[in-house]
């Protein structure tokens, strides 16, 4: 670990914007804490061979490049009317879209929380919406008036290195405005990460 270096490019100014300034700031100094180099407001015009060049016009060198591309919704979807061009379905709590008897959930979907704070686009929450969904079906099958709306609930673990992990909680609409709690890096919650991977792909594979 001490013959490389590690930096952490980002195109946002804190480094979990969906989890607000309080955790980017602990994620931060879990960061520093590793000697990983953050980079706030990155945003990448082009990559070319061992190079990244931003839209401010600087530039960074690279052996090895972990990149995360762009997230954009599949063509259908706006030209199915669902949503504009380059934008996401936009739903509301009960997940459903402004076509009668079609809902959707996940990376697709926009859920405003408040202003212009969105669920994030996490596994975690469209499970959450599709339960929701599953649930509003049987409802209208069954000739119930009962409406099921999405809880917000959720988070993620984040592995810390030598053995530990942490975990994210998340509330997007508690009564007053969405609460993030972010735990302790211990060798349980690596576990309890190992095991939540472990049921998913069994329930789904």
């Amino acid at each position: 670990r001490d013959s490389i270096q590690i930096h952490f490019y980002s195109p946002s100014p804190i480094t979990l914007p969906a989890a607000g300034p309080e955790i980017s700031e602990k994620i931060l100094s879990l960061i520093n804490s590793e000697n990983i180099i953050f980079h706030d407001s990155c945003k990448i015009k082009s990559i070319e061979k061992n190079k990244m060049i931003f839209q401010n016009g600087e530039e960074a060198y690279f052996n090895l490049l972990l990149a995360v591309p762009p997230h954009v919704a599949p063509k259908v979807i706006y030209e199915s009317g669902l949503a504009k061009e380059n934008e996401f379905i936009p739903i509301n709590r009960d997940c459903k879209t402004s076509f009668e008897n079609v809902y959707a959930v996940g990376d697709v979907t926009t859920l405003t929380v408040i202003d212009t704070m969105t669920v994030p686009k996490a596994g975690v929450f469209a499970e959450g919406e599709a339960i929701t969904v599953a649930q509003n079906i049987i409802s209208h099958i069954q000739n119930k008036n009962e409406l099921s709306l999405f809880d917000g609930k959720g988070g993620c673990f984040i592995e810390s290195g030598r053995d530990t992990a942490s975990i994210i909680e998340v509330d997007m609409f508690s009564e007053s405005k969405p609460v993030t709690k972010l735990t302790e890096s211990t060798s349980k919650h690596l576990d309890e990460k190992l095991q939540f991977e472990k049921e998913r792909l069994s329930k789904w594979l």
